[in-house]
């Protein structure tokens, strides 16, 4: 004989209990989001890192095959017919998607000059900071330090004087806009090139030696990039300088 519990009934949460759960769930997520998103930022910085290596090891391919000389820019100033980010792509095959920082948030190649990673300028890809044919790119046998002169990093087009990011650099295509080619020297005006600390206030750097390796900076401070690897406006800069080839 079937036997009934009239006081039994469904467990049901209450509207208080409901509200407890998701206000726990969303302190859990509150806490979780910011070390996914600083996980992915190291994912997309390791990748970076990886893009750098790639390019540098096509200017050491160049190196080796036009008598030690490394790429020139490909115009203002330089030998060359084209861009330097063109002649590693035809000469050595590396891909055009290693030109593109996934941080930027530009999902597509754009053009030669809008490489994620800009070439040091002055004195690497141009001896314009030097006597002589200042059209001619640096050769190996000229940098003294190796392991401590950059060659690429990761850049940016600026398009004011200010540090706010938004207002600083030049936006495209979703993202903000790098180029081929970087100063040695904090711009005064709205228009120039420059590294950019877009990976947690820091930078990808290729070196003249071949190797990569992340640079920190800030993240706030545009200028603080150029106190931590100098200035290379002349010769007699300090011996910190990571630009010259001194």
């Amino acid at each position: 004989m079937l036997i009934r519990n009239n006081n039994s009934r469904c467990s049901r949460f209450t509207l208080i209990e409901l509200l407890v759960v998701i206000a726990i769930i969303a302190i859990l997520a509150s806490m979780l989001l910011p070390a996914l998103s600083a996980a992915r930022e190291r994912a997309r910085s390791a990748n970076c890192l990886s893009n750098v290596k790639q390019l540098m090891l096509g200017q050491l391919m160049y190196v080796t095959d036009h008598e030690g000389c490394y790429t020139p820019t490909g115009a203002n100033g330089s030998y060359g017919a084209k861009w330097w980010t063109r002649n590693i792509i035809e000469l050595y095959g590396i891909e055009e998607k290693s030109q593109m920082c996934p941080s930027k948030d530009v999902g597509k190649w754009l053009s030669d000059t809008s490489s994620h990673y800009g070439i040091n300028i002055n004195h690497i890809a141009t001896s314009a900071r030097y006597g002589g044919d200042t059209k001619m790119p640096a050769k190996d046998g000229q940098i003294a330090n190796p392991s401590d002169t950059i060659v690429i990093a990761d850049s940016a087009q600026t398009k004011s004087t200010s540090k706010v990011w938004s207002e600083r650099y030049v936006q495209s295509d979703g993202g903000i806009r790098g180029y081929i080619y970087i100063f040695d020297y904090y711009p005064t005006v709205a228009s120039s090139y420059e590294p950019h600390a877009l990976h947690s206030g820091g930078f990808n750097v290729g070196w003249a030696d071949g190797h990569a390796s992340y640079v920190k900076a800030s993240a706030t401070d545009p200028e603080q990039t150029y106190k931590v690897l100098g200035q290379g406006v002349n010769k007699t800069d300090s011996a910190a300088s990571k630009w010259d080839r001194y």
